[in-house]
Parts: C-alpha cells; sequence; structure tokens
C-alpha cells in the first residue's frame, strides 16, 4: 500500500520516473488492475509507449470496465511510430462507451486525433470532450 500511496502523490506532481519506481514495486506485490494503470500512466508520461501498453494491456486484462485504461491505450495507440488508427479508434469508443471523463486524456485524443489528421476520430473526440465539460459544468452549478 505504501508504494501506490507514494506513487498516487509522485503522479499528482508530474514526477514520472518516481511514479514508475513506485507502482513496479506496488505490482511486484499486489497484481491488481489499479497498480498497472498507474504504471502505464508513468510509462506513457515517460514516452516509453512499448512498456506503456503492455502493462495498460494487463491493467485492461484485470478490469476491462475502466475508461481511462481504454483512454490511455488510445493516446499510446496514437502515438506510435507507425499509429494503429483502427484499433485506435475502436479503443476511443470503448473509452467513451465506458464514460471517460479525463479532461486531459480528452484533450489529448484531441490533439492527437487531429495530428495524426483522423478527422472522424478528431470529431467524435471534441464532440464528446464537450458534452463532459458541458457535464462538469452543470454539476457544479447544483
Amino acid at each position: 500500500m505504501v508504494y501506490q500511496l507514494a506513487g498516487e502523490c509522485y503522479l499528482r506532481q508530474a514526477k514520472w520516473e518516481d511514479a514508475k519506481v513506485m507502482f513496479i514495486l506496488a505490482a511486484e506485490d499486489y497484481k491488481t488492475s489499479y497498480s498497472y494503470f498507474s504504471l502505464g500512466c508513468a510509462c506513457y508520461n515517460l514516452g516509453h509507449l512499448q512498456e506503456a501498453e503492455k502493462v495498460l494491456g494487463l491493467a485492461n486484462s484485470l478490469d476491462c470496465m475502466r475508461a481511462e485504461t481504454w483512454g490511455y491505450l488510445t493516446l499510446v495507440m496514437l502515438k506510435k511510430d507507425k499509429p494503429e488508427f483502427s484499433a485506435a479508434y475502436q479503443t476511443q469508443n470503448e473509452a467513451f462507451k465506458l464514460g471517460l471523463t479525463d479532461l486531459k486524456v480528452l484533450d489529448e485524443l484531441n490533439y492527437l486525433n487531429i495530428s495524426k489528421l483522423q478527422y472522424k476520430a478528431a470529431r467524435e473526440s471534441l464532440e464528446y470532450s464537450m458534452l463532459v465539460q458541458s457535464g462538469a459544468k452543470n454539476q457544479k452549478r447544483m
């Protein structure tokens, strides 16, 4: 548990290398979706895309209902040297279907879809982001 708590702190502070170390240690003791997901986030932010894809895949196999995992898998696929556009589109749709609400991930999806000239995926991602943001604004008013 200590490794996970320390890892969470490092993730919030964008100390990706430290977070990666903590979640490697956490995953050795607790092979949970959360440990692998968090390790995948750290790896993604360090640019370690192959490692990120591997551990996010493990996280997804342990809990395929986590929208954020699908979102990060999409980001990894879009950032590869040879992007897997069809697979990325499918994982993006799964993330949306499961209710992805992480605005940082959504913003990056929007950017990558546009920069990779994936206009259909970009349009759907932008529309979905607007819905999430308007929902977040409506909840703040209540």
